[in-house]
């Protein structure tokens, strides 16, 4: 059974290499599991380790970021920032879609409403003053 300090060290540990790491959440998701394992195989045979021990062991957040980076083939870390930059791309399509469309709506709206209005006339505060002294 871990410590409570110890365990919130772990999780702040895996929650910065869950940070760091620029690959699919699956592929996060194992990374962090099969380290997970290796630290309680770790632990089972130093119970007295401290975050130090493991850090020591294991590695830092960055360092291991780095290795699973530098482990990885150029085309699978390719693949994952393409993915990003893709849906970054569509994020953006989608919004710039969205505003066009508002934009169309408010013309569309204005002009339906300037047909609406023909044969009314703009006047001045002076000239609509004039006007309503003058009965109208």
């Amino acid at each position: 059974m871990l410590g409570n300090h110890l365990q919130y060290d772990l999780d702040t540990y895996f929650h910065k290499i869950n940070k760091l790491m620029v690959c699919k959440g699956s592929r996060k998701k194992k990374l962090i599991e099969e380290l997970k394992a290796s630290i309680e195989d770790f632990l089972d045979d130093h119970p007295e380790a401290s975050i130090h021990d493991i850090v020591g062991r294991f590695g830092t957040p960055e360092d291991i970021a780095i290795d699973y980076i530098s482990s990885v083939e150029g085309s699978e870390f390719g693949n994952d920032l393409n993915s990003a930059r893709f849906i970054k791309r569509a994020a953006l399509f989608v919004g710039l879609a969205i505003v066009i469309i508002f934009c169309v709506l408010c013309i569309f709206c204005y002009l339906k409403n300037a047909e609406s209005a023909d044969g009314f006339t703009d006047f001045g505060v002076a000239e609509g003053i004039k006007l309503l002294k003058n009965g109208g």
